[in-house]
């Protein structure tokens, strides 16, 4: 299955309008070297009337140079358009190929993520980055108007930037252009009032059940001991302390009878 894509080649209708101003060039070039079809003969029969015609200068054969140069070059680059066209931009699912680093160079990629806005701005196609990131600093046929906007002229396209832009949209590509609208104003407000009232209710349910918490604490029976001793408890007494000269008198009285009731 071939993948959906959008191919934007070159107006075939400027491209011949190209190829036919280029082969008048080349005529007068043939003519001017081989005096194949004798059109000079008869301009200059024309310009000068009964008078002789002047011979061509050194500077004529520069021009004639220039123009059958110039008829060439057109008739050629029209030529190989017509045989093989070159896409000036083309989009699929990895993102925009826009030739940007010159005519015989591939088309530089543009990701999808990359990509912040696509707009259409007087004949031209405007591409809005997250980054320049490897963008070229002097792009081939675009330039940078902003920072991270990239201005592509469409003079030369097969279709207007508009109808890119929407056949970009039909494929579904994801080029995270700026949504459009799904709810009006109204709605809007009424679904911020559901809320509100949803966050009033349920604020409310939790104040209530926080307050019968409360009065279940305040309403609940003290609890008692399970143990109450029938009689209180009281310290022992500490035996208070006597100096230090009466303990010492004290041990040797003791001391003494002992020694008497041995004797």
């Amino acid at each position: 299955m071939r993948a959906l894509r959008l191919i934007v080649r070159r107006s075939i209708f400027k491209v011949w309008l190209l190829g036919v101003l280029g082969l008048p060039l080349i005529f007068i070039a043939v003519d001017y070297v081989w005096g194949t079809f004798g059109f000079l003969d008869l301009f200059g029969s024309w310009s000068y009337g009964s008078k002789e015609v002047e011979a061509f200068e050194p500077r004529d054969d520069v021009l004639v140079a220039i123009l059958g140069s110039l008829g060439i070059a057109c008739t050629g680059f029209t030529i190989k358009e017509v045989v093989a066209p070159r896409r000036l931009l083309a989009a699929d699912d990895d993102g925009i190929h826009v030739p940007l680093r010159g005519p015989l160079r591939r088309p530089h990629g543009i990701s999808w993520y990359q990509v912040k806005e696509l707009r259409a701005e007087d004949d031209a196609l405007l591409i809005e980055v997250q980054s320049r990131g490897d963008l070229p600093e002097d792009p081939w046929g675009a330039r940078w108007v902003e920072e991270r906007v990239l201005r592509i002229p469409s003079a030369w396209w097969d279709r207007t930037p508009e109808s890119a832009i929407g056949r970009i949209q039909a494929l579904g590509f994801r080029p995270l252009l700026v949504p459009a609208a799904v709810a009006d104003e109204q709605l809007l407000a009424a679904i911020d009032e559901a809320h509100a009232a949803g966050v009033q209710i349920g604020a409310g349910a939790e104040d209530a059940a926080g307050s019968d918490r409360f009065v279940a604490a305040d309403t609940a029976p003290p609890i008692e001991p399970e143990h109450q001793p029938d009689e209180p408890v009281t310290a022992p007494e500490v035996p208070s302390t006597e100096s230090d000269s009466e303990v010492d008198a004290e041990l040797d009285r003791a001391l003494g009878q002992l020694l008497d009731e041995d004797e």
